[in-house]
């Protein structure tokens, strides 16, 4: 009888227990039930859909859904054995009270945790990309280059008036040279550069690229003319006798003429690249846009890249110089008209291999770039003459043939030639805003075995040869076919705009 007495007793005192730590977590802990998930605020600040809520030291936490409230007693860690784990009685949400800053809300950010009951693996901050990286790009450049400077034999002279005809114009006596004995081309020129790119994804600066320059045609134009004083002269090296000579052009009371000489040159460049990245800093995440099903990253704002080409180039170089005379003899009013063309074209054709190396800080970049490019040049030469005597009564007569060109070394003439093609570009860079890149740099360019208008010309002269000919024409080959090669030299600044889509 006493044993169940007791037993009875015991159940009541639990009862009242168990209602009494209720009725305390429903005034502590209210809590309303709602059929939308229950959502959660972490330290990164994403909300995630939770099962049941946890419970933080904190503060109160107010879910984005409006249907569901919830209010957290900052001093919570005072009863840690009771308030383990939220109850789920249902409290009227009339008597919820929450801290005015969060009234009207509907998202409230927690302060930064203290502790919490329940832990959960952390969110780790990651960086997305906003937009694609850019795949195509052009850009355009103005050249102020220099070029290697192409040796020129003397083509005129003068004498001082009373010189003998025999002596006027004749190098190493008293002449002084009008035209020559120095080099063309050796001032700046101006060209342009086009480029343009595509990259084959997102991830890499792998992709095609290519590229076509020019520098602007050159001439240098010389007259010279006179009705005899002051002397004009066209000196040489008489094979015959060897000694030096001259033809008069202009001399006092024998010949009245003039003298005309024209130099040009030209050279641009045509070239197509396969690059491939060999090192780059930009990672990537989960997306689309690369092979492997990723998307890249936004450029940190520093960065370092080395990457490599290969392709074809092909250069072109063509230079030519004309010299064109006119004689009146004075005494007999026949006139003479001789021409000299020499001309000669270049053209290179190989393989490029080439590192360029790129770091980026900022909105500013520094690049450098070094490349080889081996092949053959294809020289081709040709030289021209042309003689018109025409009498006082008009009667003309054409022979072929001028002064240093004439049937000894008249034609043309091609050969293939091993030629190297090293090259170096700097550059500094700025982006100016989303898509534009300016950028001005350093360029040099160096081609090996070239033929120059102006150096085939051989001084040396067999008058026998100069019309009217005198056959058979006894002594030397002179003016003979030179084939001299020289290296050409091309460097200078460059100012250029890029565009990136």
């Amino acid at each position: 009888m006493f044993v169940p007495l007791l037993r009875i007793s015991a159940m009541l005192v639990g009862a009242s227990f168990i209602v009494a730590t209720t009725s305390v977590a429903d005034d502590v802990f209210p809590v309303v039930k709602s059929s939308t998930p229950l959502l959660r605020l972490t330290a990164a600040s994403k909300p995630q859909q939770v099962e049941t809520p946890r419970v933080f030291s904190s503060g109160p936490v107010l879910s984005p859904n409006t249907d569901f409230s919830m209010a957290i007693p900052p001093a919570l860690e005072q009863f840690p054995e009771v308030f383990s784990k939220p109850p789920s009685t249902e409290l009227d949400t009339a008597d919820v009270l929450l801290p005015s800053e969060f009234v009207g809300s509907t998202t409230a950010m927690a302060p930064a945790m203290q502790q919490y009951y329940e832990p959960y693996a952390p969110i780790v901050d990651t960086i997305t990309c906003s937009q694609p990286m850019a795949r195509d790009w052009a850009s355009l450049e103005a050249l102020v280059w220099w070029t290697s400077k192409s040796d020129v034999p003397v083509l005129a002279t003068t004498s001082p008036a009373g010189v003998g005809p025999q002596q006027a114009g004749i190098l190493g006596g008293n002449a002084q040279p009008l035209f020559g004995d120095s080099a063309l081309f050796g001032d700046s020129t101006s060209g342009f550069r086009f480029r343009m790119g595509h990259f084959l994804n997102d991830c890499d600066g792998s992709g095609l690229t290519a590229e076509f320059f020019m520098l602007g045609s050159r001439g240098h134009d010389f007259h010279a003319g006179s009705n005899g004083d002051p002397i004009i002269a066209r000196p040489f090296f008489n094979a015959g006798t060897n000694l030096q000579d001259a033809q008069l052009i202009a001399y006092t009371g024998s010949y009245r003429g003039a003298l005309n000489i024209n130099a040009e040159t030209r050279m641009y460049s045509l070239a197509g690249h396969l690059w491939g990245e060999l090192y780059i800093d930009r990672s990537c995440d989960c997306g689309e846009g690369c092979s492997d099903g990723s998307s890249c990253r936004q450029r940190n704002p520093e960065e370092t890249q080395l990457g490599i080409k290969f392709g074809p180039r092909f250069m072109h170089l063509d230079d030519s110089l004309l010299m064109d005379e006119t004689a009146v003899s004075i005494a007999s009013g026949s006139s003479f008209h001789l021409l000299d063309s020499f001309k000669t074209e270049n053209s290179f054709l190989g393989g490029e291999i080439g590192i360029r190396t790129q770091r980026q800080r900022g909105p500013f970049d520094l690049e450098l770039g070094l490349q080889l490019a081996i092949g053959a040049t294809r020289q081709e030469l040709d030289i021209n003459g042309l003689s018109i005597v025409t009498t006082n009564q008009g009667v003309a007569t054409t022979s072929p043939g001028g002064l240093l060109a004439l049937d000894s070394n008249s034609g043309s003439w091609d050969r293939n030639r091993f030629s190297l093609v090293p090259g170096l570009e700097l550059s500094i860079g700025y982006q100016l805003k989303s898509g534009w890149r300016a950028t001005v740099g350093y360029n040099l360019l160096y081609w090996t075995n070239v033929l120059r208008a102006s150096e085939q010309i051989d001084g040396s002269i067999n008058t026998d040869k100069i019309a009217p000919i005198i056959l058979p024409s006894p002594g030397p080959e002179r003016p003979s076919v030179q084939f001299d090669e020289s290296d050409y030299l091309a460097h200078g600044i460059s100012f250029g705009l890029e565009r990136q889509w």
